[in-house]
């Protein structure tokens, strides 16, 4: 999690405490409450976060056989078969090419795009990122693709 994240998580720790405990000094029901809202919602955010690192797991143990077949999830599908061909559709975006895995990235190459995909589990269960994060603390929660 980046430095801004703890401190934007520190200021609503901080602004929590200050809200209750100036309740308490004015004996304001209203200043107690919002103050224990503030403090509940941290809370959830530090558990949802918590909860999310925990069913992710980055550097799963797999083989190609459990990536044939077809993956989606809103407006992308990926079919994937064994004579490492793709077909990939999302919106208007249709493309065909040549898949191959290293470890726990695919790379998809097409006559017009080359990109690599991250494989992970999810609760226990293979997903395909498309578009994976650079940066694997800058994750936004989107686990990719499910096979179906």
């Amino acid at each position: 999690m980046p430095f801004v994240h703890f401190l934007g998580l520190f200021v609503q720790f901080v602004a929590g405490i200050a809200l209750l405990v100036e309740g308490w000094r004015r004996r304001s029901r209203w200043l107690k409450v919002s103050g224990g809202i503030v403090l509940a919602l941290l809370v959830i955010l530090i558990g949802r976060e918590l909860i999310l690192e925990g069913a992710m797991e980055w550097n799963p143990a797999l083989f190609d056989e459990e990536l044939l077949g077809t993956w989606r999830d809103r407006d992308e599908i990926l079919t994937l078969a064994a004579d490492h061909t793709f077909s990939y559709h999302r919106s208007e975006e249709n493309l065909t090419g040549r898949w191959n895995r290293d470890d726990w990235n695919l790379e998809l190459q097409s006559e017009n795009a080359a990109w690599t995909a991250r494989l992970v589990r999810y609760f226990h269960h293979l997903r395909i990122m498309t578009h994976p994060p650079d940066d694997l603390d800058a994750w936004d929660g989107n686990p990719g693709l499910k096979k179906r």
